[in-house]
């Protein structure tokens, strides 16, 4: 049997990771953007993308002189 494509992302929010869905304009595919799913429950479709939410630490990145910058 084969593994079901978000497997990973719905353990993940069984155990409590909130879950993040890649919303797209619908008269435009350029225009995309995470969206917090936050008290929904994800439905899993297939041809969806879902994702954990990043936590604060992954959204912080190191510049070269070793000073932290918000993204």
């Amino acid at each position: 049997m084969e593994q079901h494509k978000h497997a990973e992302v719905i353990h993940k929010w069984a155990e409590g990771y909130p879950v993040q869905k890649l919303a797209v304009l619908c008269c435009d595919t350029k225009v995309k953007h995470w969206e917090d799913m936050g008290d929904t429950t994800p439905m899993w479709i297939e041809d969806q993308e879902y994702r954990i939410a990043p936590s604060h630490e992954e959204e912080v990145a190191e510049v070269d002189d070793g000073h932290y910058v918000e993204l």
